[in-house]
């Protein structure tokens, strides 16, 4: 388990993920999306998808539940 945001680790920590998923790697990633709120944007966790990482969202905020309790 790992603390990732979008700043110069994260970033590093997103590269060495993808490039173990272009090695044929199976890279799976599940983040806490109130832990990420305002720290990392969707563009990163896209990028991640993008280069064949597989990304979930824990406890996403939902209508009813609005903080995703």
């Amino acid at each position: 388990m790992y603390i990732i945001h979008e700043d110069a680790q994260g970033r590093l920590f997103a590269d060495a993920l993808i490039e173990k998923a272009a090695e044929g790697v199976e890279v799976r990633l599940l983040y806490d999306w109130m832990g990420g709120f305002r720290k990392t944007s969707r563009a990163f966790w896209n990028r991640l998808r993008a280069g064949g990482v597989e990304v979930r969202c824990y406890n996403p905020p939902r209508f009813d539940s609005p903080l995703g309790c």
